[in-house]
Order: C-alpha cells, then structure tokens, then sequence
C-alpha cells in the first residue's frame, strides 16, 4: 500500500484508490473482509486517513502513531478471521 501514497498527479491517486479498491474487493471474494464492505469508500478513507498523519509536520506523526495502526483503525470493523 505504501505505493498509494507516492504520486502526486490525479491519475495516480486514482490509480492507487482503485489498486488499493481491488485488493480489498479481492480480500471480501476470500472472505476476510466483510461481504457488505464498501471497498470504495474504504480505500480513499485508508488514504486520507494516512495522508492526515503527515500533512502538516515532518518526521514522526502526531501522538506517535504509525500507518499501520491507522490502517488497523480504519478496517477493524470490515476485516474477518480468514475461512479455515
């Protein structure tokens, strides 16, 4: 995911949400994300939600979180035990 954050053009956000969009929709397929997740507003929500920890510093985000906590934060309510 960490490549999502990289572009600067339009293109390449919208690249990244729809990267980032499939990847979830193929997670939901597998049965480890909830089969009424919305993956589209789930992967710009991923984005933003990221994005905001470093807007407006330099170096470590506010509160020491990190992205990945972010991340955890923003899918614990989609995500499923993997089907054994």
């Amino acid at each position: 995911m960490a490549a999502a954050y990289g572009g600067t053009s339009g293109r390449s956000r919208s690249v990244s949400r729809r990267s980032i969009a499939s990847y979830l929709a193929a997670e939901r397929e597998l049965g480890r994300v909830a089969s009424d997740a919305d993956v589209d507003t789930l992967a710009p929500t991923l984005i933003g939600a990221r994005h905001l920890l470093f807007a407006d510093r330099k170096g470590t985000p506010a509160g020491g979180r990190s992205g990945s906590q972010v991340a955890t934060t923003v899918i614990t309510g989609v995500v499923r035990e993997p089907l054994a």
